[in-house]
This record gives C-alpha cells, structure tokens and sequence, in this order.
C-alpha cells in the first residue's frame, strides 16, 4: 500500500543512467534526487523486488523490466540494494531515511500497465539546500553497495540471455545491453 515502507530484509532496484556509470563503477550521484524545472524529487525512485510475491527472483525481475517506464540505455546499470543495509549505511550521517512502497497506476496514455514494484527511497538530503551533505550520502550508499563486495555471477538478461553480472554480498550491478525489447 502506497506509503507503506518496505521490510528491512527486502530488496530494491535502482536504475543508474550510463553518465553515472563508468565500467563496473556507478557514481554515488545515482543515489542523489534530481532536480526538475527547479523541483526536488520527492525521493529516488525504485522497484521492489518482493512486490512480486511467490515466484522466483528472476520472474520478479523479468515483471519489473516488463513494467519499468524508463528507457533502459545500453550502458545503464541496475542496482540491488537490500533495504536494511541500505538505511544502516547512511544512519550516521542521515536520521529518517525511509524506503516505502509507491506503486504507480496505470498510465493508458502512454501504454503503461499499474507498477505495484515502484517505491521511493525517501530522506536523502535535498542537492539544492545541502549539495555536500546530499554527495556524502549518495557516495556513502555506492561505496556499501559496490566497493566492499564484488563478485562476478551469471543472473538473468534478455531472451538471449546474454549474462553478465557484478554480484556483491548485498548488492549487484547488471549490465544491460539493449538489443531489441528491454
């Protein structure tokens, strides 16, 4: 339910666009909230994984790509974030991070289905008023995330499944290469 914040032991991806994206390496500005026309986003913007209860993790992932309203670029990147590890790494620097369901409602406009997996990660520090403090956190959550644990894993990809994967402890990157249908 929209609001709702999402179990520690869950997991989220993040979408990092290829200019924050160089090698295997994301840039903490991927975990920052951009700013629009002069408005602050509300928080990053997410999938829950466990939003697809009851099937296996690479039929999660495959309904989060089928729904994902973004243009996934070929050097783009998505991040897996375990929620609690997530909160417990910025918890020094930030009090009140949240990571809270936001489904989104069908957009018939544009020929997208209701996304029950969207959700926020709300709390992180606004660029505009505290751009240093904002850095600090988004470097803080890469570095937890990607420095500390890299290992390569074959996961999921395309329907040709072209597999290629950086699996860490608690977090992964995975390349997309964007041939035909993401």
């Amino acid at each position: 339910m929209r609001g709702d914040p999402i179990p520690n032991d869950d997991n989220v991806l993040r979408y990092a666009r290829p200019n924050l994206v160089d090698g295997d390496d994301v840039d903490g500005g991927a975990f920052q909230k951009r700013v629009r026309d002069d408005e602050v986003e509300d928080g990053l913007s997410i999938n829950w994984i466990e939003a697809f209860a009851g099937i296996d993790k690479d039929r999660q992932i495959s309904e989060i790509r089928r729904l994902f309203r973004l243009t996934v670029k070929k050097n783009g990147r998505f991040a897996e974030l375990p929620v609690g590890a997530t909160i417990a790494a910025v918890l020094n620097e930030i009090d009140g991070l949240t990571i809270k369901e936001d489904p989104l409602d069908p957009d018939e406009e544009n020929g997208h289905e209701a996304d029950p997996s969207h959700a926020l990660i709300c709390g992180t520090p606004d660029p505009t008023t505290d751009s240093e403090l904002a850095e600090t956190v988004g470097d803080m959550i890469y570095e937890e995330h990607f420095m500390l644990c890299r290992r390569l894993s074959a996961y999921w990809r395309d329907a040709r499944m072209s597999k290629l994967l950086l699996r860490c402890t608690r977090a992964i990157v995975t390349e997309i290469s964007y041939n035909n249908e993401f």
